[in-house]
């Protein structure tokens, strides 16, 4: 569990990371593989004024835009994941139930922050460690 609460804290990019390693059942132990299997689909989600500040900021047009198209929004989510969530919506026009994907916030700029990072550590490691000096 505190590995994979570690990896909640740290952001998007290392859920992801999480949601790999817990397909590789072969390289760590099953409890440490259990606890990553909920980075799969059980991460904390945005509801309330949070949800609905991520779908108007996702949304062409913002909040006018979206409720041009949907007259109904569910601010408590379906599921959660390392880049989005899933609400339940209704559209305007048809009155058809929807499900509507909503990518997090500023997750480019998040994104390019850990992929540097990332990239700084392997240049470190290549200089000064690993197999032959290199990784």
């Amino acid at each position: 569990e505190i590995f994979s609460e570690g990896l909640l804290r740290l952001g998007p990019l290392y859920i992801k990371i999480g949601q790999i390693l817990s397909c590789r059942e072969n390289l760590f132990p099953k409890e440490w593989v259990t606890s990553m299997e909920r980075l799969q689909d059980r991460v904390p989600a945005k509801s309330g004024k949070e949800a609905w500040d991520l779908v108007y900021s996702a949304c062409p047009g913002g909040k006018v835009g979206f409720h041009r198209v949907f007259s109904d929004f569910d601010d408590v989510p379906l599921a959660a994941a390392s880049l989005g969530q899933v609400h339940k919506a209704r559209l305007r026009e048809t009155g058809d139930a929807v499900a509507i994907k909503i990518q997090r916030a500023s997750l480019k700029e998040i994104y390019d922050k850990d992929l540097d990072l990332m990239s700084r550590i392997a240049s470190f490691v290549d200089k000064f460690g690993g197999a032959g000096g290199k990784v």
